[in-house]
């Protein structure tokens, strides 16, 4: 029997949940330095069609209400702004630009929290 970490209707999410569902933002940004162009790709690609749907399902509770499964939705659409900015912004110079950003260390967030 397997875990599902995400609720029901982002279950094909599940494969990408182990790895972006990170806690904070540091260790986020860790997920983007770390991840190669192909695996950030096909986590952009297959979050970005769900996006709408998963945040106005996130939406109907506050934060403090979220069972664990929406946690990690929640860990994942956080990560998903990472890499809709690598995407999205950076595209092919990402890898170089993360060379620099290795050296940016982010101490504490907003969503850590």
């Amino acid at each position: 029997m397997s875990t599902q970490y995400l609720p029901k209707p982002f279950a094909i999410l599940e494969p990408f949940s182990q790895y972006w569902a990170a806690n904070t933002a540091a260790e986020r940004a860790g997920c983007r330095l770390n991840a190669n162009p192909q695996e950030r790709e096909a986590f952009y690609n297959a979050v970005n069609p769900l996006l709408h749907e998963a945040l106005a399902y996130l939406d109907n509770k506050a934060p403090r209400d979220f069972n664990e499964q929406e946690h990690c939705l929640m860990k994942m659409l956080l990560s998903f702004a990472h890499i809709a900015l690598a995407i999205e912004v950076q595209g092919p110079d990402e890898d170089a630009q993360g060379t620099l950003r290795r050296h940016m260390t982010i101490t504490r967030a907003v969503a850590d929290l």
